[in-house]
């Protein structure tokens, strides 16, 4: 059951986490059509280094708080991955 609680935990921090950072980084680039096409590539580079920063920072905080977790702390760690990423592949099929 341990196995069970940190994997549902970790899908759904996983899940909050990758849609609020989504939100706040992605949203105003993907949203913008206004036609200019000056610092694009240096934009995107940017936010992508920015999204990777905020994953490991993710990742790292629920590792340093595995001894205050009460249920397996590997599974909700993959499960948190999982749920950044599934949000990313969400997210993105939302676009298109």
């Amino acid at each position: 059951m341990s196995y069970v609680i940190g994997a549902v935990v970790g899908l759904a921090a996983g899940a909050l986490i990758g849609h609020l950072k989504n939100i706040l980084i992605w949203r105003g680039y993907v949203g913008k059509d206004d036609g200019s096409q000056g610092n694009e590539s240096a934009q995107v580079y940017s936010r992508a280094m920015i999204s990777y920063f905020v994953n490991i920072l993710v990742l790292v905080i629920v590792f340093f708080l595995r001894n205050l977790m009460p249920w397996n702390w590997m599974v909700c760690l993959v499960a948190v991955a999982t749920g950044m990423a599934l949000m990313n592949i969400v997210t993105a099929a939302k676009r298109k």
